[in-house]
């Protein structure tokens, strides 16, 4: 999309324009040249502008902005200006403005900002619901893990040594089932969070997987 571009006088009036600025505004150069923006914008918009462009030529700083703009057809826009003031040759100041219309960008941005909010709420729904399952989920867990030591130490005598070396895997298990609870919890959270880097002993990492399907691989043989 080219760059529309415009000029005014020194009493905000358009003097000039490219192709571009003059199929923004809906009509051929003759109906604007010599006539301000109070003759075609609402007020409030004309305001504005009028302001920036007296400001522009009262400081001789260069003004950039984004600014709402209404067209002939009624249609809203949001254009990225920036307006400078220059000296003609007879030493009159005028305004240079350089228009680019980024009305489709800014609905893009409030679109993604929209979908980044809700991307919000979802993962905030996420970590509460993943928090409260691991909670009804251990609670159980601790009671078999509570009840099972119980056994293993009130009936130490009756269960043998096979009946001890089963409840001792079976609290093994539901401690391996806590772990693999609070894993999932942290798991749902993973890139929400900063990584914490730390040393693993690959040792200690293989014999917890070697306990997890010992009996596994005992039924295989």
């Amino acid at each position: 999309i080219p760059y529309s571009v415009l000029f005014n006088d020194e009493n905000n009036r358009w003097t000039g324009g490219n192709l571009s600025f003059w199929a923004l505004m809906g009509g051929p150069p003759e109906k604007f040249i010599g006539k301000s923006d109070y003759d075609f914008l609402p007020k409030e918009e004309a305001d504005v502008f009028w302001a920036r462009d007296r400001h522009v030529l009262d400081t001789g700083t260069t003004d950039v902005n984004e600014e709402d703009f209404t067209d002939s057809e009624g249609r809203q826009h949001v254009f990225s200006t920036k307006k400078a003031a220059f000296l003609d040759e007879a030493g009159h100041p005028f305004i240079v403005g350089v228009i680019r219309d980024i009305t489709d960008l800014k609905k893009k941005e409030a679109q993604l900002l929209k979908y980044t909010e809700e991307l919000k709420r979802s993962n905030q729904q996420l970590d509460e619901f993943a928090h409260i399952t691991s909670h009804d989920l251990k609670e159980p867990l601790r009671g078999l893990r509570t009840q099972a030591s119980f056994l293993a130490e009130d009936c130490a005598d009756a269960l043998g040594e096979e009946g001890r070396r089963r409840i001792g895997r079976i609290i093994h298990l539901i401690r391996r089932m806590e772990q693999l609870v609070s894993d999932l919890l942290w798991f749902s959270r993973l890139g929400r969070t900063e990584l914490a880097v730390r040393k693993t002993d690959l040792g200690a990492a293989v014999d917890d997987i070697r306990h997890m399907l010992e009996t596994f691989l005992k039924d295989e043989r």
